[in-house]
């Protein structure tokens, strides 16, 4: 059988459905990414065969089509207001126009047609490679739902791979992708995917679906050399920084700096974690810059850690067990903040609050607030026991291999 992953093109939105891809092919199953950008490199490292679906920055080509505002960036009120109304939606079945604030309806304008401009940038090399490759299943990252319409439109069947802690509202409609859909000769509503593969566990997220298969999260943080310090037991406790991928490149370059001058004077080994951007050249003697580490074995001997709120980072955390502080930039990280705070498993510290005395007094919460601890473990033991990534390959072959379903685009 054959698989086309299909994903953003950036490394956040790339390597969580490696784990997916890897069980499918040791399993007997062809898979092939779909993607471009930075997810090529880091894909191909995976181990995975590639092709690319656009040239140059997809991103920057989408942000000039929708006309974002001057930053580039929606706002993290923005991103919050925005949740809110897709919750409403959900619960109520309304349209977007029924909303209060037309802020809100003005950022889920932006949002959309900046994914909307992705998709029309990338669907006819999608179904050209479905096509050629004689795809038999289309397993599509929540944010290129693009993966649908193409799966569609070849006539095999679609799986989402969500990577958030909630449920986007991304699938293409009619209205979004006439031209495309035109041209393919497709008619009617667009259905829903024939499964979403929910890595999220049910105490943590916020809404679910009949369709949804639960699977447990298996972190991928990319291959390096894991050095042997690592392994020592650390003598005092071990805090993880980091940033993530995209933070650095396109947000706040005081963010890690303000940080780390809090964290020198606190009685802790700081393991800092990411590029060398916006890391400062003098550190102090308790923090150690170790460039890019895979985060699950950094984590596996800390006892907490603070980040940007990046649906990777918050997942590898959950699953280690880890405490951590979320100081969210900009898009879903407010909500996955939001969802860890709610949870008692971590702290949302918004970036306005970011004072030394805050950030001391919400870091002796990770690191000796029992209760704290105690829910991260639980957190820990439930997504250990939501079903392996094993079954969920078996099932999506076997619902491949029964394919067409009732519904039809």
């Amino acid at each position: 059988m054959r698989i086309l992953v299909v994903t953003l093109p950036t490394v956040g939105h790339t390597l969580p459905l490696v784990p997916l891809a890897w069980t499918l092919r040791a399993a007997g199953h062809d898979v092939l990414f779909a993607t471009a950008g930075e997810a090529v490199e880091f894909a191909t490292r995976a181990g995975m065969g590639v092709i690319k679906i656009a040239e140059g920055d997809i991103l920057k080509q989408a942000r000039i089509q929708s006309q974002p505002p001057a930053s580039g960036k929606i706002s993290i009120d923005d991103v919050v207001a925005l949740d809110a109304l897709i919750e409403r939606l959900r619960n109520s079945r309304t349209s977007p126009d029924t909303a209060e604030s037309p802020a809100v309806r003005e950022a889920l304008d932006r949002h959309n047609k900046f994914f909307t401009a992705i998709w029309g940038i990338t669907v006819d090399a999608i179904i050209r490679v479905a096509t050629r490759w004689r795809a038999d299943a289309i397993l599509y990252e929540a944010y290129m739902a693009v993966g649908l319409l193409a799966a569609k439109a070849v006539g095999i069947p679609a799986f989402r791979h969500d990577i958030c802690a909630w449920h986007m509202v991304m699938e293409p409609t009619p209205e979004a992708i006439n031209d495309v859909r035109r041209r393919y000769g497709l008619v009617g509503e667009p259905c829903e995917p024939t499964a979403i593969i929910n890595i999220c566990p049910a105490s943590i997220r916020k809404d679910s679906y009949d369709f949804d298969w639960p699977m447990r999260f298996v972190p991928y943080n990319n291959e390096a050399i894991v050095p042997e310090w690592l392994l020592e037991h650390p003598e005092r406790p071990r805090v993880c920084l980091t940033a993530g991928t995209i933070v650095p490149e396109h947000s706040n370059a005081d963010l890690l700096e303000g940080a780390i001058e809090t964290l020198s004077a606190f009685e802790a080994e700081v393991i800092l974690l990411g590029g060398a951007k916006n890391v400062p050249q003098t550190l102090p003697d308790n923090v150690r810059s170790v460039g890019w580490l895979p985060l699950n074995a950094v984590l596996s001997t800390c006892s907490a850690v603070i980040h940007h709120g990046g649906s990777g980072t918050m997942f590898t955390a959950l699953a280690a067990g880890v405490p951590q502080m979320i100081i969210p930039q900009f898009a879903d990280q407010p909500v996955n903040a939001t969802a860890v705070a709610a949870r008692g498993v971590g702290v949302h510290l918004p970036e306005d609050q970011l004072d030394t005395v805050t950030l001391r007094e919400q870091l002796d919460r990770l690191l000796y607030d029992e209760k704290m601890s105690e829910a991260a473990a639980e957190v820990r033991a439930e997504m250990a026991a939501m079903p392996p990534v094993s079954a969920v390959a078996h099932r999506l072959v076997t619902a491949t291999a029964e394919y067409p379903p009732e519904q039809t685009f």
